[in-house]
C-alpha cells in the first residue's frame, strides 16, 4: 500500500507552481536554456510556468547570424515577470551589459586593465566604447606626454585603467597603463643589464667624442676610444645615424642611468699576442695612416700601428716624411723593436732597400773623377753630394790655397764642383775627396820648381864650360880668383 498522501502531493505541486509564478523579479539576472528559436524571438526556459521571450536581434553577431542554438545556456535579464505577463519578457542584451558593468566595477576596485575602442574625438579627449559601455578619456591621459594628434587614435583598440567609475560617467586613463608598463620594463631593464652583456641598438646621435646608441628605454655611449682598437680620426666615416650596431657593456651607472659601451671589446685586444705575431727582423707590410714631422704611422692590422721614424724612412736626409711617403700608401718595412707593455712597434723602411753608399761603390772607385754639389760648408771643409743619399768630405787640406779667406767666401751651397775620390771607408761609409783645382795647383807648383831647378843647373853648367875653356892668355884661376872664392865654387 502506497504511503503517498494525495492531498500532500497536490499541495506540493501547487506550491511549486506558485514559486514559478512569483520566483522572478524585474531586473533580475538569471541563466536560462534556449528551448526554441523562432522567426523573431527565442523561447527560453528560466524556471517559470511559461517560457520567457528574448528578441532575436539581441542574439545576432556582426554578420547577422544567431550566436546560439537550441539547448544552449543563455544569460538574460527579466524585463517583466510572470506576475505581469503570461510569458516573461527577457533581454540578453541588458544581461550582458550589466555583467560587463559588474566586471568593470570589479576592475575599477582591483585596478585591473580593461580594453576598449576609441569611438571618436570629443571636447577635451576621446570617447571610448568598451563593448557597449561608453567611457571618457581626457586628452592628458591618452599618452605619456600630452598630444594634440587625437585623431590618430580613432578606431584603435587600447588598454586603460578606470580612474572614475559611475554607470553614467566612467573615466579611463591610458597614460597610467603606459607609466606602469614603463616602470615594469625599466625595472626589468636594469635587472637584466650587466657588465659584459652584448647588446644591440640603433645609433641615435654622432658626436666628436662618440656615438649614442638607443637601447630601448635608455641610451648607451660608445666613446671614440672604444670604437676600434685602431685610432679613430673621423667617426662619421664609420657610422651614420640609424645604423644598427652590436656592442659590449663595459660600465653601468645605475644611479645616474648611464651606460658605457664598447664595440672594440667584441674582439680581443690584438696586443695580447703581439709578440707571437711580430718579431724583430720580420718584414711586414702595412698602410700609412698618419704622417708627423718625426715619422710615419703604419697600420699593420686593426689596433696595431707601427712607427717608422723619419730617420728610418729613407737613406737620404729628409725634412718631412711626405717627401718619400704619403697617407694611404702601402709600404714594407723591417721590425726593429716590439714593446708590448707600451704598445709600440718600430719599423725601418730603409733597411729593406739597398744602401745608396753600396750602390755608389758599384759605380765608382778610388781615383774616379765625379761632379758633385756642395751641400754643407764647414770651417774644416765641404760636404759634397755625389749621388742620392751619398756625400763625401772635401777637406780644407784638399782644397786650393784660400789666401786667408773663409770657405764661405769662396764657395756657395748648391755650387757644382769636380772632385776626385781619394779614400773610401766602407765600414764607416765615408768618402774622402780632393779638389781637381788643388791637384792642378800642386802640379803647376811642381812643374815650376822643376823648371827653376833645370834653369839653375843649366846656368851653372854654362859657367863651368866658360871658365874651363878660357883664353890661353889668361893666367890660371888661382892667379885671377882669390883662393877662398875658388874653393867655394869647386864645392858646388
Amino acid at each position: 500500500m502506497s504511503n503517498l498522501n494525495p492531498e500532500n502531493e497536490f499541495e506540493k505541486m501547487l506550491n511549486e507552481y506558485n514559486r514559478k509564478i512569483d520566483g522572478l523579479n524585474s531586473g533580475e539576472i538569471v541563466e536560462g536554456t534556449i528551448i526554441k528559436i523562432k522567426e523573431d524571438h527565442l523561447l527560453v526556459d528560466v524556471g517559470t510556468r511559461c517560457e520567457g521571450i528574448v528578441p532575436k536581434e539581441e542574439v545576432l553577431d556582426k554578420e547577422g547570424n544567431i550566436k546560439f542554438k537550441e539547448g544552449d545556456k543563455i544569460l538574460v535579464e527579466v524585463i517583466s515577470s510572470g506576475k505581469t505577463d503570461f510569458s516573461p519578457r527577457l533581454s540578453h542584451k541588458n544581461a550582458m551589459l550589466k555583467e560587463r558593468m559588474k566586471k568593470l566595477r570589479e576592475s575599477f576596485k582591483k585596478r585591473k586593465k580593461v580594453k576598449g575602442k576609441v569611438k571618436e574625438v570629443v571636447k577635451g579627449g576621446l570617447k571610448i566604447d568598451m563593448d557597449g559601455i561608453e567611457a571618457f578619456m581626457p586628452a592628458s591621459q591618452v599618452d605619456l606626454k600630452y598630444t594634440d594628434s587625437l585623431d590618430n587614435f580613432v578606431g584603435k583598440e587600447l588598454e586603460f585603467k578606470i580612474e572614475k567609475f559611475n554607470p553614467k560617467n566612467i573615466v579611463v586613463s591610458r597614460r597610467v597603463v603606459l607609466e606602469e608598463e614603463r616602470e615594469r620594463k625599466e625595472k626589468e631593464f636594469w635587472e637584466n643589464l650587466n657588465v659584459g652583456n652584448i647588446v644591440e641598438g640603433k645609433i641615435k646621435q654622432i658626436t666628436k667624442f662618440g656615438v649614442f646608441v638607443d637601447l630601448g628605454l635608455h641610451e648607451g655611449l660608445v666613446h671614440i676610444s672604444n670604437i676600434s682598437w685602431d685610432m679613430v680620426e673621423d667617426i662619421n666615416s664609420l657610422f651614420k645615424i640609424g645604423d644598427v650596431i652590436r656592442a659590449k657593456v663595459i660600465d653601468i651607472d645605475r644611479k645616474n642611468k648611464k651606460i658605457g659601451l664598447s664595440i672594440k671589446d667584441l674582439k680581443e685586444d690584438p696586443w695580447n699576442n703581439v709578440e707571437e705575431k711580430y718579431k724583430e727582423g720580420q718584414i711586414v707590410k702595412g698602410k700609412v695612416v698618419k704622417l708627423e714631422k718625426f715619422g710615419a704611422f703604419i697600420s699593420l692590422e686593426e689596433g696595431i700601428r707601427a712607427l717608422a721614424p723619419i730617420s728610418e724612412l729613407s737613406w737620404k736626409k729628409i725634412k718631412h716624411p711626405k717627401e718619400v711617403i704619403d697617407v694611404n700608401d702601402m709600404v714594407e718595412g723591417m721590425i726593429v723593436n716590439v714593446d708590448k707593455e707600451n704598445k709600440r712597434i718600430s719599423i725601418s723602411v730603409k733597411k729593406i732597400t739597398p744602401h745608396p753608399f753600396e750602390e755608389f761603390l758599384e759605380k765608382y772607385k778610388i781615383g774616379d773623377i765625379i761632379e758633385g754639389e756642395i751641400k754643407t760648408i764647414m770651417p774644416y771643409g765641404l760636404f759634397v753630394k755625389l749621388d742620392e743619399g751619398v756625400e763625401g768630405l772635401l777637406h780644407i787640406s784638399e782644397l786650393p790655397f784660400t789666401g786667408g779667406k773663409k770657405l764661405e767666401e769662396l764657395y756657395k751651397k748648391g755650387e757644382k764642383i769636380e772632385v776626385k775620390i781619394i779614400k773610401v771607408d766602407k765600414e764607416g761609409k765615408k768618402i774622402s775627396l780632393s779638389s781637381l783645382k788643388k791637384e792642378e795647383e800642386e802640379k803647376l807648383m811642381r812643374d815650376k820648381k822643376k823648371k827653376e831647378e833645370a834653369e839653375k843647373a843649366k846656368e851653372l853648367e854654362e859657367e863651368k864650360k866658360y871658365i874651363a875653356s878660357g883664353s890661353e892668355s889668361f893666367r890660371s884661376l888661382g892667379e885671377i880668383i882669390p883662393k877662398d872664392i875658388l874653393e867655394k865654387f869647386n864645392k858646388k
